[in-house]
């Protein structure tokens, strides 16, 4: 097994990986067709939430949801000692890029009230007006029924093809609104910023003649 450490380097990490795995090449004696598979694993994502430059995102929620940041939770770090001073995070979607779609499951997934589409185009009109880079959308019981996500989706994809997309039952199909609301928006803030650094990864190892499997490690381990 072979190690090795290149300086980080913020502006585009692809450039130290790469250094480091033409240092890998040469202590192994190998050549770069011998490269079958790549892990890339950073903190771009991490960083982008720490420094507060992500991505500029909109929210699509349930009617009647709009304020499910701002509710959150009732528990307060070190509560009782710190409750007075404690201050919420800075939001990562300020109210005025949150819409509504008017419609409703229930939490076996049977659907209440079905999506009303033309509201719903008008709601996404709104925001890529607004300038937004990537739309989040998180339904009520949307992990049961996942169908009005995906149609917001394709709705999305009518009016900006290329606009980035999340929705919560792709990335937490679980019960929680503010649990699973909260992970779609920060899913949102880092994609244009992970989908940089994997776009550079990718063209810097093939100006090197590397066609491995690239693979993202995610902050679970998993990839």
């Amino acid at each position: 097994m072979s190690i090795a450490k290149t300086r980080t380097t913020p502006a585009d990490p692809a450039i130290g990986m790469m250094a480091g795995i033409r240092e890998l090449l040469h202590r192994a004696g190998a050549a770069p067709g011998d490269v079958s598979h790549l892990l890339f694993a950073s903190t771009v994502a991490t960083n982008a939430v720490l420094q507060l430059a992500g991505a500029r995102v909109g929210l699509i929620v349930t009617r009647g949801f709009r304020h499910i940041l701002e509710i959150g939770r009732a528990n307060i770090p070190g509560r009782l000692t710190n409750e007075l001073r404690y201050r919420r995070p800075e939001r990562l979607v300020p109210l005025e890029r949150i819409r509504e779609a008017d419609e409703r499951c229930l939490s076996d997934g049977a659907v209440l009230r079905p999506l009303d589409e033309p509201t719903a185009r008008a709601a996404i009109r709104e925001l890529i007006d607004a300038d937004v880079e990537c739309v989040a959308v998180a339904l009520l019981h949307s992990y049961a029924n996942p169908a009005h996500e995906r149609r917001i989706r394709e709705l999305i994809a009518d009016q900006a093809p290329r606009m980035a997309v999340t929705l919560s039952s792709d990335v937490l199909p679980e019960y929680r609104e503010y649990e699973r609301t909260m992970t779609t928006v920060l899913n949102a803030y880092v994609m244009p910023a992970m989908s940089r650094a994997v776009r550079g990864l990718e063209r810097r190892l093939g100006a090197e003649s590397l066609t491995p499997a690239v693979a993202v490690v995610r902050s679970d381990g998993a990839s």
